[in-house]
């Protein structure tokens, strides 16, 4: 077995039907359980870790939200020629 491979799971044939090995389940549950608790404390958020206070603390308290533009202010009114120029676009129907 190489270090950091998962213990293989052996299977035996027992009563003509193939079944997992009790004591090859236990071996891969107890490596990924010491893996597990190995990785836990550094998998562990903590608060004072986290710098989004102090990121808080320096942003501007002066900047305000600007209010949403409504379509008529974004887009401008819609212009409505009504000129018989128009029926020549030269589409076929």
């Amino acid at each position: 077995m190489v270090p950091g491979d998962i213990p293989a799971i052996i299977w035996v044939e027992k009563l003509g039907k193939k079944k997992p090995s009790a004591a090859s389940i236990e071996a891969k549950d107890e490596y990924l359980l010491d893996l597990l608790v190995q990785h836990e404390a550094r998998l562990t958020w903590k608060k004072e870790d986290n710098n989004t206070e102090s990121v808080r603390a320096e942003a501007p308290k002066e900047a305000k939200p600007t209010p949403t533009p409504t379509a008529e202010e974004a887009f401008g009114t819609p212009e409505l020629s009504s000129t018989a120029d128009d029926d020549d676009d030269d589409l076929p129907f």
